[in-house]
């Protein structure tokens, strides 16, 4: 959100949504400038994927940044991966998350 109020003027909005597709779990964050006819300068688009994009691809998802608006998206492990509280799991064996 800091990032919008540095570089772009109108009022914000904050969207989360978590949801499910398949075996998958995630939630999806989209931060938009109001005015559906302002688009984001190329300043906040580089500097909305250099900063927010490490910790949705560590968790498999994704940072995207149309028009008025910046997605992101956090994939969870499909269920198969996810382990029981207080066990340890040998994270060399899991299959790339996709």
């Amino acid at each position: 959100m800091s990032l919008l109020l540095q570089n772009e003027s109108g009022q914000m909005r904050v969207n989360a949504r978590c949801g499910r597709v398949g075996d998958r779990e995630g939630i999806l964050v989209v931060v938009a400038v109001l005015d559906p006819h302002h688009r984001l300068s190329e300043t906040t688009r580089a500097l909305a994927i250099a900063r927010l994009s490490g910790r949705p691809l560590a968790y498999g998802g994704t940072v995207q940044c149309r028009r008025n608006r910046i997605r992101m998206l956090f994939v969870d492990a499909p269920a198969a991966q996810r382990t029981a509280p207080g066990t340890s799991t040998d994270f060399t064996e899991l299959s790339p998350v996709r």
